[in-house]
């Protein structure tokens, strides 16, 4: 009988071990891998390409201009996967770093220019799937920047979901490669 109780013991020891371990199921499933952001962009007309920059960016830079966005700008990306058999939604992103941070799709306009625009109703995440944010398509928008962000700084960024998931991530300030 000695021997079944150290036996129980143990399972539920394991048991509790895995548990603290695995991601726990009130949390909605949601994590965040791959973030990082930008270097500073000004969004005006004397604003010039640098030498090897793509148009992607150069439209990026035109379009920030565009919109009406005040200051520097800049834009963090990341990969959101949901493990859950419920979708959720990203509904909010706060962050010290700027002004104002917002979910963006970039779109092809009519004349063939690419723009970008807020997402409205907050950016789905499917169940059991994943939302990659990434140069020329869904960002973070960081408008009003505070300070310039430079290569090599990290920016916070907290990240509201429909669920009331809240996730706090640290974005070092990178530059585009394979643009």
């Amino acid at each position: 009988m000695k021997g079944f109780r150290l036996l129980a013991i143990a399972a539920c020891a394991v048991s509790i071990i895995l548990s603290a371990c695995s991601t726990p199921a009130a949390d909605g499933g949601i994590t965040v891998k791959d973030q990082w952001a930008r270097p500073s962009a000004l969004p005006a007309p004397t604003a010039t390409p640098k030498a090897g920059m793509s148009a992607a960016m150069t439209n990026t830079m035109s379009t920030s201009m565009d919109s009406g966005m005040n200051g520097p700008v800049s834009a963090a990306y990341m990969t959101i996967q949901n493990g859950s058999s419920k979708a959720d939604r990203l509904i909010s992103v706060v962050t010290s770093a700027a002004g104002a941070a917002e979910v963006h799709e970039t779109y092809s306009q009519d004349n063939g220019m690419m723009g970008m625009r807020p997402v409205q109703g907050g950016l789905e995440i499917p169940a059991n799937g994943s939302v990659m944010l990434k140069p020329g398509s869904y960002h973070i928008m960081l408008m009003n920047l505070k300070d310039q962000l430079k290569e090599g700084q990290t920016i916070k960024l907290s990240l509201t979901f429909a669920s009331g998931k809240k996730i706090d991530v640290d974005a070092p300030v990178k530059q585009m490669t394979g643009m």
